[in-house]
């Protein structure tokens, strides 16, 4: 769904779930900086889901994060 871009390398950005793209946040193509000053505001997407990814359950999380 998009990149993640540094001084040293570009990466994908993945999106979790299954679906369609309905918006994409023009402001924050316009002026990608903006996603620093508020989070909140500088969404990227909106997706019409068509599947969900199966998730982990706390305990799930914990275990695989308590490495």
């Amino acid at each position: 769904m998009g990149e993640i871009e540094s001084t040293k390398s570009v990466g994908e950005l993945f999106a979790p779930v299954d679906g369609e793209v309905v918006e994409a946040n023009q402001a924050v193509v316009d002026d990608p900086g903006s996603i620093n000053a508020d989070a909140d505001a500088a969404w990227l997407i909106r997706v019409r889901f068509t599947s969900l990814p199966e998730l982990l359950s706390a305990d799930q999380y914990a275990e695989l994060t308590a490495e």
